[in-house]
């Protein structure tokens, strides 16, 4: 832990006179009533920090080690006693670093790797941490390869991959995958899942569209929709029976409807694909994406 200061200003009387002497400090000093030279009352003299006796109590500014954090009015005998108890850092760094030795000592029985052997070939080579270092369902959130494709690679916590979770993009639906395929190959900037304040659903929830596709600068060029099945007619994907898909059907409609009357109002282009034109998913985007992007260009300059 070091110390802000380089120079204090200290008391000095009887308790502390001599030391300071011997260190070659002088000590102002006049005659008493009995004639005698004494030291006045509250004489103050500046000393070097390293000059201080051990139990001295002045107050002084500490900085952590690791974060650099200033921690001001604090007694130099504390600070000097946490340096030999090797406590060189401010609350919030001691209280992170507990954490993370809480996290990271693991006893190998509990480890990832021990409980889950058949999941270590997953586990990235850049973790700095190996499996056998981690708790098997810690919330931390570590890098994962993907066991379809080995180039592609997804971060998420240790609980959720031994529960099941695996890489983001081998789960999106078909469509999706080969849209994302086409705008990563070729360098467009786009988000996933990307919502905007005022666009919600029939619960009150965040609705979101499948991609919106960004210009350099950052603003919305369009949003991209890739429409299963779902939306044109009802589908049991989950073995609750018609009446349950019927309903489902209604209200992925009405979203559908919402998405686009928000993209009409905020003037926001929106490219809806349709399941059955999914072998021409590349074709479309390509004649698309050039429109759109030189209509919004004049979109701004107009505005």
């Amino acid at each position: 832990m070091a110390i802000w200061e380089e120079y204090v200003e200290v008391t000095v009387g009887c308790r502390n006179n001599s030391h300071y002497e011997a260190l070659g400090y002088v000590i102002p000093r006049r005659r008493d009533k009995q004639g005698r030279l004494a030291i006045p009352r509250g004489t103050k003299i500046t000393v070097k920090i390293s000059d201080l006796p051990a139990h001295s109590n002045v107050k002084l500014t500490k900085v952590c080690d690791e974060c650099s954090a200033e921690v001001a009015n604090q007694s130099y005998n504390m600070i000097m006693r946490e340096r030999r108890e090797g406590k060189d850092r401010c609350k919030e760094c001691s209280y992170e670093r507990m954490r993370v030795t809480k996290l990271t000592s693991t006893p190998k029985a509990k480890s990832f790797g021990h409980k889950f052997p058949e999941l270590i070939s997953y586990w990235h080579p850049d973790n700095e941490l190996s499996p056998f270092d981690v708790r098997a369902h810690t919330v931390r959130k570590f890098k994962f390869i993907c066991e379809n494709d080995e180039s592609h690679d997804y971060t998420a916590e240790v609980r959720n991959v031994v529960n099941g979770q695996r890489c983001g993009l081998c789960a999106m639906p078909k469509g999706e995958r080969r849209i994302h395929s086409y705008l990563s190959a070729r360098g467009i900037p786009f988000t996933q899942q990307a919502t905007m304040d005022g666009l919600v659903g029939t619960g009150g929830g965040a609705l979101m569209f499948d991609f919106v596709i960004h210009n350099r600068d950052g603003k919305w060029l369009c949003a991209v929709e890739y429409d299963g099945k779902q939306h044109f007619e009802p589908v049991d994907f989950l073995g609750k029976g018609m009446r349950e898909a019927q309903r489902n059907l209604k209200i992925q409609q009405e979203h559908d409807r919402r998405k686009e009357e928000f993209c009409k109002h905020n003037a926001i282009p929106l490219l809806r694909i349709k399941y059955t034109q999914f072998d021409d998913i590349e074709t479309i985007l390509s004649e698309s994406l050039p429109a759109i992007r030189r209509q919004r260009a004049a979109f701004y300059i107009a505005n």
